[in-house]
């Protein structure tokens, strides 16, 4: 039968596609082929380049010779008339995929020096593929595609040359990176800088010269000849060979202008027609060499004045030493004196009666006093291994006199570096130490004296500001025992024993915060939200003081801090300012952005908080301590001097820092500055007071744990007040007595210390213990510090003293996954 047309010609493999059975085939014979899949092999057979085609569902394989000879003679008779996942088992991960998105109308695939890892001649290796997939049209087909025609040519042989041409590259940078000798590489006409090593970028600081042409980047050289003979270079392709030139340039701009001495060489780099294509350049920095060799010419020069110069010098030198009141000795490796001046001599004869001379051997000369022999040992040992040292010893015959000396040991080398002995310089410092212990004393002395004035600072203001506010609560409650008020003479009395009780817990948050006793709770915090919402105590604080005025940056970043304290601090400078002015002042609070601070230890992004006053201003003096603990320039009983201590320590604890501005007679500004917070603020801000909020309403039975009775009576009020049935426990054991019957209690309430062998926190332990549901809130004057036990356990607690306020948020926050309204 006769073979097709389309399968004539085309070598060994058109020979065995026509002698194939293609019947036996999911393609048929090759007379009912499509007219595409024809057309496709004609182009195929006919072609020099390597092609093979895979066609319909099952991808049946055909291809030429030149595919033929690429892929092995182990896939020739195997392969054609296969399917292809079949006889490209090994690489169908890689190009089954590919395949398959011509196959379904994805398109062609172009893949360039791709890496194919396939058999050949019996073993897997890599290579190297340029190829494409493209779509053979077939109307019948899915999709429109028949099959897949394969172009394509290795490139195994190039991209192994280009990975070694590289590799070599990449060796001969190294090579240069380590050369001693400066070297770069510059292309083109313009000299542009392709390859600069480590000792060029150390010598001339060229490490971003990479891709700048000689005359940018070298523009501060003063000789432009240099850049004349790199032209010439790349034009005539001549090396060039200097032998110390000279070259002067600023290594960076700040640095001043300095001079090299180079040695160096400008060779032309060609291509592979012999043109010029770029200039290698390599040269040593021969500064050092040279000017050490005009040195030693200039030393050769005058050699013979410098010898009688150093003769001059000696005796010069010796002169001195002998004239010094300094006691100057030597002593070689066994103790015997090589050299001692006068003054030594002198003084080694006062304390112990004998007169050394070079020669002798100075444990001979103590033999009487062993202990003083022992330590001379001991200290001219330590110099004669090789220590350098200073020490301070007491010397002398008790007989004679005893000194306290200071000694400067070094080791004395010979030329080899050997040691050889050992030398030192005595000064004689009994009479400095004695001044110096006379002084310590002097200093200890001011030093009480100064905690006794602060002590009574403390006490004094301290003491006369909680007297007066004692005196409101007292008087008032007098008033009120009285009987007889009027709503609004009740409301007055009431509202001075508030704001007396507010100021006696201000001040010890004041003192506490001073003594770091007083944790921060710091958050992202809006400065404006937060001290606008203050507005009305401030208003209340300053009493018609001054006009408070609020200036904020329209992009204000939120700072981290802790918005009680915050308040707190901005209260504090407020009366400050306020005490500082006449009654038309103004106070101005502001707040702006600092970004990329560094200084006095701060750096980052930092939002600088101010309060500016129009008042009287501080002298120097009254700046320099007005973060003092205690010191303050009110009078008695005005201020306890812990104002502005409560200010710089919430600065610093908040990771910021606070400084003072002033000018006598023009007013005073100071500056908060508080970490920038990353975070948003929370949507309900913490204030240290809040006016518009309203007690909630509350039901239950509480168990009081209180041992005093007359705070027991007044929290049992308060409880009554949110509409609590109180029982009362004077004690840990109590308590839990009152829980044994089965009463119902809805809460416990418990103070943390308390008389008898149980705390508040060993109490809420037990509770939870024997009722894990139980709600419990406990309260103590000292909350930070006890803080980490009772957070251990998951138990609140309430700081001391507390306002209805507090006590109402303190329950909420307890109550809020217990309430009985739930």
């Amino acid at each position: 039968m006769t073979a097709p047309a389309f399968l004539a010609d085309g070598g060994a493999l058109g020979a065995l596609m026509r002698a194939h059975d293609w019947s036996a085939t999911p393609l048929g014979p090759a007379a009912a082929w499509p007219q595409s899949l024809r057309a496709a092999v004609r182009i195929m057979l006919n072609t020099g380049h390597p092609m093979a085609i895979y066609w319909g569902p099952d991808l049946v394989g055909l291809h030429n010779d030149a595919f033929h000879a690429l892929i092995g003679p182990e896939r020739h008779t195997s392969s054609l008339g296969r399917p292809a996942p079949e006889v490209w088992a090994e690489v169908w991960d890689v190009v089954g995929p590919q395949i398959e998105q011509v196959m379904s109308g994805g398109g062609a695939v172009w893949r360039e020096n791709a890496l194919i890892p396939m058999h050949r001649d019996g073993r897997l290796a890599d290579s190297y593929w340029t190829y494409s997939y493209g779509p053979i049209d077939h109307a019948d087909a899915p999709g429109g595609v028949g099959g897949v025609l394969v172009v394509c040519t290795e490139t195994t042989a190039t991209v192994l040359a280009e990975q070694d041409r590289r590799a070599e590259a990449e060796r001969q940078r190294r090579i240069f990176d380590q050369a001693p000798g400066f070297v770069c590489i510059m292309t083109g006409p313009d000299h542009v800088y392709e390859y600069i090593n480590n000792a060029h970028r150390e010598i001339f600081n060229s490490g971003d010269w990479i891709g700048k042409p000689a005359r940018q980047a070298f523009h501060d050289v003063e000789n432009r000849s240099f850049f004349e003979l790199l032209d010439n270079v790349y034009a005539t392709g001549e090396r060039y060979v200097a032998r110390s030139a000279a070259i002067r340039f600023r290594r960076t701009p700040d640095e001043p202008e300095r001079e090299l001495i180079l040695d160096l060489l400008y060779a032309p780099i060609t291509d592979g027609e012999g043109r010029v294509t770029g200039i290698f350049a390599e040269g040593f920095d021969v500064t050092t060499l040279r000017e050490n060799e005009r040195r030693l010419q200039e030393l050769n020069e005058t050699l013979e004045r410098r010898v009688q110069e150093a003769l001059e010098g000696r005796k010069l030198l010796a002169d001195i030493v002998e004239s010094t009141e300094l006691f100057i000795q030597a002593a070689d490796p066994d103790y015997n004196w090589l050299a001692i001046n006068r003054a030594s001599a002198r003084e080694f004869k006062r304390i112990y009666g004998v007169t050394p001379k070079v020669g002798d051997n100075m444990l001979e000369a103590l033999h009487a006093l062993p202990e003083h022999r022992e330590a001379v040992r001991a200290v001219w040992t330590r110099a004669l291994t090789g220590d350098t040292f200073t020490t301070i010893g007491r010397f002398g015959h008790p007989a004679y006199d005893q000194r306290d000396y200071e000694m400067r040991f070094s080791p004395l080398r010979g030329r080899d570096g050997r040691i050889m002995g050992a030398y030192q310089f005595v000064t004689d410092v009994t009479d400095r130490l004695r001044d110096q212990a006379r002084l310590a004393e002097a200093e200890e002395h001011l030093r009480q004296a100064q905690k006794i004035e602060a002590i009574g600072q403390l006490t004094g203001g301290v003491a006369h500001d909680f007297n007066n506010l004692l005196q409101v609560v007292s008087g008032g409650v007098s008033l009120l025992e009285l009987g007889g008020q009027d709503d609004e003479r009740r409301r007055v009395i009431l509202e001075g024993m508030r704001q007396a009780a507010e100021r006696g817990a201000s001040l010890t948050r004041q003192l506490l915060s001073f003594s770091r006793r007083q944790a921060l709770r710091s958050e992202p915090v809006d400065l404006q939200r937060q001290i606008e919402g203050m507005r009305e105590l401030l208003e209340r604080t300053l009493r018609g003081g001054g006009r408070v005025r609020s200036r904020f940056a329209a992009d204000l970043w939120p700072a981290m801090a802790d918005p009680v304290e915050l308040e707190l601090a901005m209260l504090n400078l407020c009366a400050n300012a306020r005490d500082a002015m006449p009654a038309d002042g103004t106070i101005i609070i502001s707040a702006d952005n600092e970004p990329g601070l560094d200084r006095d230890g701060l750096q980052g992004d930092f939002v600088r908080l101010a309060v500016t006053d129009t008042g009287a201003g501080m002298p120097e003096e009254v700046q320099a301590r007005a973060f003092e603990p205690f010191f303050t320039t009110k009078g008695v009983g005005e201020g306890s001097g812990l104002g502005l201590p409560q200010v710089y320590g919430f600065a610093r604890q908040s990771g910021g820092s606070v400084a003072i501005e002033s000018i006598p007679g023009r007013g005073t500004t100071v500056t908060l500055l508080l970490p920038r917070a990353q975070a948003a603020p929370a949507a309900i801000p913490r204030h240290l007071l809040d006016f518009r909020r309203a007690a909630p309403a509350s039901a239950g039975e509480m168990l009081l744990v209180e041992d005093d009775d007359e705070v027991a009576a007044l929290v049992a009020e308060m409880a009554r007040g949110l509409g609590y049935s109180v029982t009362r426990a004077a004690s840990a054991e109590a308590a839990l007595g009152a829980l044994a019957n089965g009463r119902r209690i809805d809460i416990v309430f418990s103070d943390v210390m308390m008389p008898g062998g149980m705390n508040g926190i060993e109490l809420a332990r037990e509770l939870r213990r024997r009722r894990p549901d139980l709600p419990i809130l406990l309260t103590s004057g000292y909350a930070a510090g006890l803080q980490g036990q009772a957070g251990a356990d998951g138990v609140e607690i309430l700081q001391k003293p507390y306002r209805m306020k507090d006590f109402i948020e303190a329950l909420e926050r307890v109550l809020s996954p217990h309430s009985p309204m739930e």
